[in-house]
């Protein structure tokens, strides 16, 4: 067994800042490239009303550490000091009412070792007596790291069932989740059971050692509802389960909103960036450089209810790494109850060791591509696409091979002949690109995409308006 070494609290993702040359804070990527995107996110930022509720309680943590339990003291109406972030959570459990508690700029280190769902040790237990709970960061420099619970490993944050949280800038990291200590093991960084809403928060090195394919969630483990917007989730992992940055269990409900998913492991095990066993939308996102031993490189979709959503988005050079039957290096769906609807998306980049460089479909799974371009994914065969499901291709191109002829619905684009389109042509795309949140690859002035479809919706990929004819695929 590979083990995955977390990494050191407030390290940001060389990856994602590769072009940052050494800043530390993987959100600055994303906060930059939002700034070339004017568009409403589909859970407003502005919706989030806890933290502005000027009723709730507040609960201001002075220090960073996490001794013995010490109440916390009321500093005047409605604000209250506390020791520590655990003393803080402890408090609000218990009110009943709706309460913020504010961070201080610092690693925040857990060091009360043991297991429990009461709060006293291990990870930060948000319970359901008390009302919705707020926890503030400072930005970049507030983390909440388990590293010292290293010889009883334990994960960061749980949020039990019945529980209401809102997170808020900081970051999560050096979770670990063993399977001889908890069953299920899911969550490394955070485990939700409860309803969540993760705002500009950054999830990394964290782990869990698996069993199974519902085990896992290297960063995030997601067994209610939960909305995860402008985060980031990177270099998290799983050994033998599935979704290295992120897991959602089968019933539960999860939103990845203008999020980026990257650096994601699954060692023997599915979907190295994210794993949809539950329903999942991922929404303006980047699924990028994620890596999957069985299948699913970058996201894989499994069991009944599994209906995945992917809009706007981008799932870019991830791959498999293990020879298997699974394969799919960007996008693996299996099970015939499983829905997979991609819509305004790119598939580029992506490679797997056995079938499906881009998408591979098992046992009848249905996979729905409405203006998604597919570009330059391999596999040993040279494949991009290999479909024993139901793929439906509509207002598309791709670039690549398909193993066998796919279901075309209107009009669709082929740079061969292996797909079966009805157009076959070079599609003189540009080359992978930023485009907003995520990436994509533009139509040259050339491109005979430009104004072939007459299957037009609103806006493109970036979010930029589409013209009446449009181009085919994912962006204008």
């Amino acid at each position: 067994m590979t083990r995955y070494i977390p990494r050191a609290a407030n390290v940001g993702c060389s990856r994602c800042l590769r072009a940052l040359r050494g800043a530390d804070w993987a959100l600055v990527r994303l906060e930059r490239k939002m700034m070339k995107t004017a568009r409403p996110i589909l859970f407003a930022i502005a919706s989030i009303a806890l933290s502005q509720n000027a009723l709730a309680d507040t609960y201001k943590v002075a220090t960073l550490g996490d001794g013995a339990y010490a109440p916390c003291i009321n500093s005047g109406p409605g604000s209250f000091e506390c020791v520590s972030l655990r003393d803080a959570i402890t408090d609000a459990n218990a009110t009943g009412t709706d309460d913020r508690i504010m961070l201080e700029s610092g690693v925040h280190q857990l060091m009360q070792v043991g297991y429990d769902d009461t709060n006293a040790a291990g990870d930060l237990d948000i319970g359901p007596a008390g009302g919705a709970l707020t926890i503030q960061g400072s930005g970049p420099g507030t983390v909440i790291d388990a590293s010292t619970l290293f010889n009883s490993p334990d994960r960061v944050i749980h949020v039990l069932p019945g529980a209401k949280v809102e997170l808020l800038d900081f970051g999560v990291t050096n979770g670990q989740i063993w399977p001889a200590i908890y069953v299920p093991t899911v969550g490394g960084g955070i485990l939700n059971e409860g309803s969540a809403t993760i705002v500009r928060v950054e999830i990394y090195g964290n782990y869990v050692a698996g069993v199974n394919k519902q085990d896992g969630g290297g960063g995030i483990a997601n067994a209610g509802s939960m909305a995860l917007i402008r985060s980031v989730v990177y270099r998290n992992a799983v050994h033998g389960g599935s979704g290295g940055g992120v897991l959602t269990l089968p019933g539960a409900d999860m939103v990845l909103d203008t999020t980026l998913l990257v650096d994601n492991v699954a060692e023997m095990g599915w979907g190295g960036g994210l794993s949809a066993l539950g329903k999942t939308h991922v929404w303006n996102g980047s699924i990028d450089h994620n890596s999957a031993h069985w299948g699913g490189g970058g996201v894989y979709a499994d069991n009944a209810g599994s209906d995945l959503n992917i809009d706007y988005s981008s799932i870019t050079n991830n791959a498999t790494t293990g020879w298997a039957i699974d394969g799919g290096g960007g996008l693996l769906a299996d099970l015939p109850t499983t829905t997979v609807q991609l819509t305004n998306s790119t598939i580029s980049s992506n490679t797997a060791t056995s079938f499906g460089g881009g998408l591979r479909a098992l046992n009848n799974a249905a996979v729905k591509l409405t203006h998604v371009s597919h570009i330059n994914n391999v596999d040993p065969a040279g494949n991009g696409v290999d479909c024993w499901g139901q793929c439906v291709f509509s207002e598309s191109i791709v670039d690549d091979q398909c193993a066998s002829a796919v279901t075309a619905v209107g009009r669709n684009l082929d740079s061969g002949t292996t797909c079966g389109f009805s157009i076959t042509a070079a599609p003189s795309l540009g080359v992978l690109a930023s485009v907003g949140a995520t990436d994509g690859h533009l139509p040259g002035p050339a491109s005979p995409a430009l104004g072939a479809s007459s299957a037009c919706p609103a806006l493109d990929q970036s979010f930029a308006p589409r013209s009446i004819p449009c181009a085919l695929g994912a962006l204008e």
